[in-house]
């Protein structure tokens, strides 16, 4: 089964707006914009709202938007490594190139979202709601997707060497085409996930099985 999110809705006339100038607030709002370059740096807010928007190469540093509400949205090359949107509500979004490292998306819902050629190394899902999420070619060495529900999603050419997911059923999640070298997971979660040959031989090692010719 091929998963495929649903895209976000872009507005065809956007307001163009410059976030460096903003300070954003508790429950603010930015709707219908375009935002193109520009740094939003060390702002703390919760319950924030972006919807009908699209960043391109937005810095967000050192940022906490917790229960953020972001949808139809797309991130394009945008960092926002270390950012804390944990509790987050993230609906019909994309990011594409951008640098993840280190995000925290704890306790967040996600629905149709789409990540791809992005670095997620050492980022959090943990106890997340995933329903058709794809990452494809994403880095996620020691990323953190323990006790969440994960599913209708995908993981294509992703690099998921130590993954942690204990406590995290993988049934109907494929990772025949990722590395999972060193994943952390227990094996009667992995019951009903699609591995390849190569990676069945070495999860049966890592539990101790003896292969004979």
């Amino acid at each position: 089964m091929t998963v495929k999110p649903v895209s976000p809705k872009i507005p065809l006339n956007p307001d163009m707006v410059d976030v460096s100038a903003m300070l954003f607030h508790d429950e603010d709002s930015l709707e219908n914009c375009d935002v193109s370059g520009g740094s939003v740096e060390e702002q703390r807010a919760a319950r924030l709202s972006f919807r009908l928007a699209a960043f391109n190469r937005v810095v967000f540093r050192e940022v906490s938007f917790e229960q953020i509400d972001l949808t139809d949205v797309r991130f394009v090359g945008c960092n926002l490594a270390n950012a804390d949107v944990e509790r987050a509500v993230i609906h019909r979004v994309e990011f594409i190139e951008c640098n993840l490292m280190g995000i925290n998306f704890g306790s967040a819902t996600l629905r149709n979202v789409m990540f791809r050629n992005c670095n997620l190394d050492f980022s959090s899902f943990r106890v997340g709601d995933l329903e058709k999420v794809v990452f494809e070619d994403c880095r996620m060495q020691r990323s953190d997707m323990q006790q969440a529900r994960v599913i209708q999603s995908e993981f294509r050419q992703c690099g998921l060497r130590e993954f942690q997911m204990h406590g995290t059923p993988a049934r109907g999640l494929d990772f025949s085409t990722c590395d999972i070298d060193g994943i952390g997971i227990r094996i009667e979660e992995l019951a009903g996930a699609t591995v390849s040959p190569e990676q069945a031989v070495y999860l049966a090692r890592k539990i101790g099985l003896i292969i004979k010719n």
